[in-house]
Order: C-alpha cells, then sequence, then structure tokens
C-alpha cells in the first residue's frame, strides 16, 4: 500500500472515530457536568440559546431572586426554569411549585419554558393540564428523541454558546459535527417547531380560542350545560332560519366575522 493510500485510510479511519464520538450523548453529558446556576452555568446557556431563539434578551436571576424561574425576558412575559439533571428525575410537584411561583411574581406572564437534560416525558400530561388550566403556553426543551429540543438549539447556536466552562473543551472536532447536525433538514424542522411554539405561542391561543368556542355555544344555547347566568336563548328569540343561518356559520372553520342585528322588542301592556 503506497503512502498516499495509507493517508487516505487514515483520514477515514480519523473520520468515523470523530463521528462516532462527537454525538447527541457527549454533548448531553458534557451539559449535565457544567455548573447549574449563574450566567456562567447551565442557566446562562440556556438563557442565551433562548435570546437567539427569540431575538430577545433573557437575563439571568440574581442568587436569592429565583423563586420558580431562573431567566426571564425584558418584559416578563417569557420565563426560563433550568435543570441540569444527570440522575435525579423531576417530579410533577416540583414543575408546579415553580410554575405557580412565577405566576405569582409576573402577572403578565404568558410563556414558560422549562429546560431539562433529561427527558421530560413523564411530565407532559401535566404540562398540558396546566396549560389549559391557566392559558399560559409551558414549553419543554428537553433531551428526548432523536434529535433532542436542548440539543437542536445547542447546535444551531454553538458559536454563541461555545465559550462557556466545560463546552469549550469539545473543541473543534466537535464543533464541525455541530454544524454538520445543524444543517439538516430534520434539525432544521425542529427548530422552526421551537420558535412556532415559543414565539407565537400556539398551544395557548388554542386553549383560549377553544375555551370561547364552548362559552359562546353554551351562552347561545348550543351546548350543554347552559350557563347559570347571561344565557341567551338565541334558539327561541330569532326566527329559525336566522339561527340556521348563525349555526352554519359558526360551525364553518373558514369563518369572517359577522354581525347580528335587531330591534329591541317591547310587550305591550293590556289595560
Amino acid at each position: 500500500m503506497d503512502a498516499e493510500r495509507q493517508a487516505n485510510l487514515a483520514a477515514r479511519v480519523q473520520y468515523g472515530l470523530c463521528k462516532v464520538l462527537m454525538s447527541w450523548d457527549l454533548l448531553q453529558t458534557t451539559l449535565q457536568a457544567m455548573p447549574e446556576t449563574g450566567p456562567n452555568g447551565f442557566e446562562g446557556v440556556v438563557a442565551t440559546l433562548l435570546s437567539e431563539l427569540t431575538g430577545e434578551q433573557f437575563w439571568v436571576a440574581r442568587s436569592g431572586d429565583q423563586s420558580g424561574m431562573d431567566a426571564h425576558n425584558s418584559y416578563g412575559s417569557s420565563v426560563l426554569q433550568a435543570k441540569r439533571y444527570r440522575v435525579a428525575s423531576l417530579t410533577e410537584a416540583q414543575v408546579e411549585t415553580d410554575f405557580h411561583n412565577s405566576r405569582r411574581q409576573l402577572e403578565q406572564l404568558e410563556v414558560y419554558v422549562l429546560a431539562v437534560t433529561k427527558s421530560t416525558a413523564q411530565l407532559q400530561t401535566r404540562l398540558d393540564k396546566l396549560r389549559d388550566e391557566t392559558g399560559i403556553d409551558l414549553i419543554a426543551l428537553d433531551w428526548q428523541g432523536p434529535i433532542p429540543a436542548l440539543g437542536t438549539l445547542c447546535v444551531t447556536y454553538w458559536q454563541r454558546i461555545s465559550q462557556f466552562t466545560n463546552l469549550r473543551d469539545l473543541g473543534e472536532g466537535f464543533a464541525r459535527w455541530g454544524n454538520e447536525q445543524a444543517e439538516r433538514p430534520e434539525v432544521q424542522q425542529r427548530l422552526q417547531q421551537l420558535r412556532k411554539d415559543i414565539v407565537e405561542q400556539l398551544a395557548s391561543f388554542e386553549t383560549i380560542r377553544r375555551r370561547a368556542r364552548d362559552f359562546l355555544a353554551r351562552r347561545f344555547g348550543f351546548a350543554q350545560p347552559p350557563l347559570p347566568r347571561d344565557k341567551i336563548e338565541l334558539q327561541r328569540g330569532v326566527h329559525r332560519s336566522v339561527t340556521d343561518s348563525v349555526w352554519q356559520w359558526w360551525q364553518s372553520s373558514d369563518h369572517s366575522i359577522a354581525r347580528l342585528q335587531g330591534g329591541e322588542g317591547r310587550r305591550r301592556r293590556r289595560r
């Protein structure tokens, strides 16, 4: 085997070893080993990632001010709670306590981001229930599936976080691997979905829309149980043909704004 072929083979072997060593698992264990708190720790990393994703500055809370939130944006409408776990698991009670503490401090809260270095699959049902109860989006940036949400942000914005403690030790080889991952279509798709969830707040919008439809359906007598107060007997007070038209409009998924206008009825008294 000539020298050139030997060099090519060595290069391929080296590249293969690099691909094995540079992985999502390595990134996860590195995040789990870094300091948990402060602007130079895991809290600072996630705050930086959210700032890049949303275009809003996230500020890490001072030690002692962290009652349910580790960072927040300038308006206090978005909050970050960062949990750097290796072995222990996050419980529903911890999540709910931290969430409600944030709600009490920030009445304007709209988005609550929970960043965890492990899977939060066991918490998803509770997160969905809290969102339905409050109308606030609860977004999990965790380590779940072949393309983890938290990992997606890390490889996408690697240049912004590469100098944090522990992460800087991963070196140029990992940076090249991260760039390759960031360009994958499935990673790009994951990134766009995260941006929609956090920036556009689609989940809470859907919750409010569903609640409004249910309320109005009960108020106008189209659904049960009827409202105890302020019920409008639309089916009795409006001609049947008009009622049918309104109902068809209401059931349409592509309806525009409509207005009902009518004169106020008066009952004449007989003398």
